[in-house]
């Protein structure tokens, strides 16, 4: 429920696939799952947020955010990927071979820095509707 003169705040963080080693990281996976590293989340936009007419405006930022990872970190995060454990074992020892020649790659030191970006929604509800219709419950569906 808003509170009057409130507005609704939405916050996504979602992996960064500009970089191109994320993008070589995202090919590797895949090639043994098509899912991974797939973005289909939906929800943010400006007209899906205003379709309903509850909210009369809207703002969107978008922060990058780096995450040092070293090798261990990112054969980690790999390996703990629900399908990929499910793979048989010579295709989960081969992928995460690939994934270490990979961050071996493109290291400068001990860790490479995974980038991720934060997408934020602002949005003010119509006072006038919140004025007439108070308790009525608003469906907001967001699919990630």
């Amino acid at each position: 429920m808003l509170r009057p003169g409130g507005h609704l705040g939405v916050l996504r963080t979602t992996r960064d696939d500009t970089v191109p080693w994320v993008r070589r990281l995202a090919r590797l996976l895949q090639a043994y799952d098509p899912t991974a590293m797939t973005t289909t989340a939906t929800g943010l936009s400006q007209e899906e947020i205003l379709a309903d007419g509850w909210f009369v405006a809207s703002e969107a930022k978008s922060f990058r955010h780096w995450v040092p990872v070293d090798r261990a970190g990112l054969l980690a995060m790999v390996a703990a990927r629900p399908r990929l454990r499910q793979l048989p074992e010579a295709d989960r020892t081969a992928l995460l071979a690939d994934v270490g020649a990979l961050f071996d790659d493109i290291a400068r030191g001990h860790e490479v820095m995974l980038p991720y970006r934060i997408e934020c929604r602002k949005a003010w509800p119509d006072p006038e509707r919140q004025a007439l219709e108070p308790s009525i419950t608003v469906g907001i569906h967001l699919r990630w």
